[in-house]
């Protein structure tokens, strides 16, 4: 799966959590793309079964929802990271958490769960 369909996956996720559905022109404003874009993820997605659509209405899979919890819980927990232990504000390390959660291994982001549970 590339960055851009990561992306696609975490921003359904996040919307699935503030409202009973899902939709399209959702995505588009979340991810800050056109609808087209969005369009097309929204297939290769689907070809991938991360996904389903039904009635314009788009739901996370569980192998979809597994993945996007994971996207999800490297940007919170490397946002978390630059904030309380390196000192940068809220914003930058939002930014490079974003930036980043794409490239970063499981095996560091463990690491660095672990580094946080005992500072």
């Amino acid at each position: 799966m590339n960055q851009a369909d990561k992306r696609y996956l975490e921003a359904i996720y996040i919307i699935s959590m503030r409202h009973e559905h899902t939709r399209a022109v959702d995505i588009a404003k979340k991810v800050k793309v056109t609808r087209a874009s969005v369009s097309r993820a929204i297939k290769r997605l689907e070809e991938q079964k991360l996904i389903c659509v039904e009635n314009k209405s788009i739901t996370l899979t569980k192998i979809g929802l597994e993945k996007a919890r994971k996207v999800y819980y490297k940007q919170v927990l490397l946002e978390h990271f630059f904030a309380k232990v390196i000192n940068v504000s809220e914003e930058v390390a939002q930014k490079d958490a974003e930036g980043i959660k794409h490239y970063i291994s499981d095996e560091v982001c463990l690491n660095i769960q672990k580094f946080l549970l005992d500072w």
